[in-house]
């Protein structure tokens, strides 16, 4: 009874005293009804049909995002019409699941509809400030059908699930994803297959019901263009799948590049990062000195010092480094920089590995029978990050050395993710480098040094880096580069070849509008693309959105209006303004 008079307390507040809008939400009142009177005082009608797929509710990043977005694309004359989840999937989703959402507590089940009453709120939120009337996808799906998916479901998950496909689409790696991610394992173990199973089972009926509901959204309201999400995850990659299918322009985002506060923006694909269509007319642009000092400039501010010998406090520091790890400078190092295992990103199946652990633990082996030859792991920093969450289950690297028994040679130097080396400083010990999906394979290319991608990373076949076809290729290679060391002029080639790639993906493809702002003070950490802080938008109205005013809005904006390629032949975003690359 108690409990129930406080929540009736808390309930008449909320009613009598609102929770003041965040600045996010001012600010996007404010653009919208300057959007509103502009539209109305010069009649711009409606030419083009977009569907909006649901929010990525967990951060006003994205509001701030979508906001300034759908307003620029509304003054040009598009019809946004978005869709909402509204309760649509089960008990685990790609917004939150497993450890995210303590699933393994007593009292998951309140939790998580706290959860989703939440975002069906956040949705309803934003859409209300933009003056639109979202889709709700609950409502294509009736309790019959529903039930039916639910058995379908059952099914599937009572064989071999990871494999299995709807209407060509993989959702057994979809769903596999998404177990292994929200519960933050590098894969699925025996001892864990049981409970994988029931979170798969869940997964399952989402693909299932998403892709029953956007097939309908698709066909009733047949739009012309979709903007939304990045696809990587499945509640983004059916809409995508199905664009794909029916021949629908499919344009994603997603918050990540090499410059603060950037996003990259591309066209039919569900890549993260994705510029190889422009790569090769690219690489036929002039390249001169002003572009290789901006790429100098720029890996400086992320604290990568290119030319050494002109550092002498960074020269002393690496040395200080070496001291400390006690590395051998006369003998052949190999540096392996690793990723989160448990970030599905990272935990993608290569030619060579089955995953990032098997990398790892098969090139300590190699290296245990040749102690000529040494070898630095740098275990990913933000392997712990919330350490908070799910201590028992979380894959770490050292929990897995010792699960595995794993014995580290005399040769083999394992840096901590906690321990405080700069992994910029321990690149200039190595002589040879491997890197799984991880941005630093790209960053230590820019050393002109010869790089092994083990995973399918966006830089990798472009002419800088080698990319094994087997585990036999991969130690081919490993062993071919300790016993050879690159060439001034080879090392000189492949160092172009990678800042000509750093300028196209850091000076264009991470577009920067100078729209929006933050209140993360730690500027460097930003830059180097940490997941953890919120970014607003900038005080504007539609006069700040207009054609000619932001020549990012622009290109960004005209691309989907007249279905042109984000990165094409000849054809990538404009340059940033180095302003932006700065705190």
């Amino acid at each position: 009874m108690k409990q129930k008079v406080i929540s009736l307390a808390r309930k008449i507040k909320r009613k009598i005293f609102p929770p003041k809008p965040s600045l996010t939400e001012i600010r996007l009142q404010q653009l919208t009804r300057s959007c509103q009177d502009y539209i109305q005082e010069n009649g711009i009608k409606p030419q083009l049909k977009i569907l909006w797929p649901t929010l990525f509710n967990q951060d006003h990043t994205w509001w701030a995002h979508d906001g300034i977005l759908i307003s620029a694309l509304r003054l040009r004359g598009a019809q946004i019409i978005p869709t909402m989840c509204d309760k649509l999937q089960a008990d685990q989703c790609m917004i939150y699941a497993g450890v995210w959402q303590n699933t393994r507590e007593p009292d998951f089940k309140k939790r998580r509809a706290e959860i989703c009453q939440q975002c069906v709120k956040q949705d309803n939120r934003l859409w209300q400030i933009m003056g639109i009337e979202p889709l709700r996808l609950s409502s294509y799906l009736n309790a019959q059908e529903r039930q039916a998916l639910w058995e379908q479901a059952s099914q599937i998950t009572a064989g071999d699930w990871a494999s299995a496909c709807v209407n060509d689409f993989p959702m057994g790696n979809e769903v596999w994803k998404a177990v292994v991610n929200n519960n933050l394992q590098g894969e699925i173990k025996p001892d864990w297959q049981a409970e994988a199973n029931q979170l798969a089972t869940h997964h399952t009926f989402n693909v299932l019901a998403l892709m029953h509901s956007y097939q309908k959204v698709l066909a009733t309201l047949q739009p012309d263009r979709v903007v939304g999400n990045g696809g990587y995850y499945y509640q983004w990659g059916v809409v995508n799948h199905l664009c794909q299918q029916q021949g629908i322009p499919y344009y994603r985002y997603y918050p990540t590049g090499l410059q603060p506060m950037s996003w990259n923006y591309a066209l039919n694909t569900t890549e993260i990062v994705h510029v190889t269509p422009a790569w090769s007319s690219w690489l036929k642009q002039p390249w001169t000195e002003d572009q290789e000092r901006q790429v100098k400039q720029d890996l400086k501010a992320r604290g990568l010092y290119v030319d050494l010998e002109q550092e002498p406090e960074i020269k002393q520091r690496v040395a200080n480094v070496a001291t400390a790890l006690k590395i051998d400078s006369t003998k052949p190092t190999f540096l392996a920089l690793t990723g989160v295992i448990w970030d599905a990103n990272t935990n993608i199946k290569s030619d060579a590995f089955n995953n990032m652990y098997d990398w790892l633990f098969d090139t300590i082996e190699w290296f245990s029978h040749r102690p000529q030859y040494q070898l630095i792991i740098r275990v990913h920093p933000a392997e712990n990050i919330v350490p908070t969450v799910g201590p028992e289950l979380r894959s770490r690297f050292e929990k897995e050395v010792q699960e595995r028994n794993i014995q580290i040679p005399q040769n083999v130097f394992i840096i901590k993710p906690e321990e405080k080396i700069e992994t910029y400083d321990v690149m200039h010990l190595a002589d040879v480098g491997g890197s799984y999906m991880s941005t630093t394979g790209l960053e230590f290319s820019c050393y002109g040094k010869p790089l092994i991608a083990i995973g399918p990373v966006h830089y990798a076949d472009k002419g800088f880096t080698f990319e094994p076809k087997s585990k036999e290729d991969y130690f081919s290679l490993l062993e071919n580069f300790l016993k050879e060391k690159q060439s001034a002029e080879n090392r000189q080639h492949l160092q172009l070849l990678a800042m000509k790639y750093w300028y196209l993906y850091a000076f264009h493809a991470s577009t920067v509008t100078g729209l929006f702002g933050t209140d993360q003070k730690d500027w460097l950490a930003i830059k180097r693309g940490i997941d953890v802080f919120s970014s607003h938008p900038k005080e504007m109205t539609a006069q700040d959105l207009l054609p000619g005013k932001n020549p990012y809005i622009d290109y960004f904006c005209d691309s989907v209006m007249n279905n042109l390629p984000i990165m094409g032949e000849n054809r990538w975003p404009p340059k940033i303004l180095e302003k932006y690359c700065k705190s």
